[in-house]
């Protein structure tokens, strides 16, 4: 089957995680996907995914210096050749149905959210309790939409709110599964929690106060001049 989606993962602090979040992708009930991760300067998890059976099924990159997510994910996009792509995060997990319940929308809509679980890091996902939202930093969207949108702030948090926002006040076509389509861990590391980003900490709440500011204006230009980096394949 033609790949028809590229999952983009940036990924850093990942050794724990890896195995678990690669392992289902590759068990999807439908396989139309290419994978394509960037390791955020950090050499020692991609020394580590060198040994997993999956470092030959995907395209790996790592950046050469420290730029955080969002960065990353612009640059991935920039290289996307397929029309479709699914942002998705190294310590997650998806549902087996992932993909195939995505792309029974994907002709609908230039952006698809869904639900998730959260659970604890050392915990079984068995444990996993449903959030009361969708998700902000993992959904489907297309190669389209980057071009019209440049991509990503280049914050250390919160520009996939910042991102949805600005699609939305530009009138962009959203849909939404409600159902839970992937677990989210949470962990010391992930960006809602850790000291540098965690929620109402102090960059956090800036960004937020931009994100408030944009949903008060009439207008919000949808494509903005975003950044990339430089990424090696390995």
């Amino acid at each position: 089957m033609q790949n028809n989606i590229t999952i983009i993962i940036p990924a850093r602090n990942c050794i724990k995680f890896i195995d678990e979040c690669m392992e289902s992708i590759f068990n999807q009930t439908m396989k139309n996907f290419d994978v394509k991760i960037c390791f955020d300067n950090d050499y020692e998890s991609l020394e580590y995914f060198k040994t997993t059976p999956y470092y030959k099924k995907v395209d790996t990159y790592i950046t050469e210096e420290r730029v955080y997510p969002y960065i990353i994910r612009n640059s991935l996009w920039d290289i996307v050749k397929t029309k479709h792509v699914l942002f998705f995060d190294a310590d997650d997990i998806m549902i087996p149905e992932m993909i195939e319940r995505i792309w029974k929308f994907e002709y609908i809509n230039d952006m698809l959210r869904f639900g998730f679980r959260n659970f604890q890091d050392g915990q079984s996902i068995d444990t996993a309790k449903n959030s009361n939202m969708l998700a902000h930093g993992v959904f489907y969207t297309t190669k389209r939409l980057y071009e019209r949108t440049g991509g990503f702030q280049p914050w250390l948090c919160g520009a996939d709110t910042e991102f949805l926002e600005r699609c939305q006040k530009n009138y962009i076509s959203i849909g939404s599964i409600d159902d839970y389509l992937f677990y989210r861990r949470k962990h010391n590391n992930c960006l809602t929690i850790h000291p540098d980003t965690k929620m109402n900490g102090d960059l956090r709440n800036k960004y937020t106060d931009i994100i408030y500011e944009n949903r008060k204006k009439d207008m919000v230009p949808l494509h903005i001049e975003t950044q990339k980096t430089k990424i090696i394949k390995c």
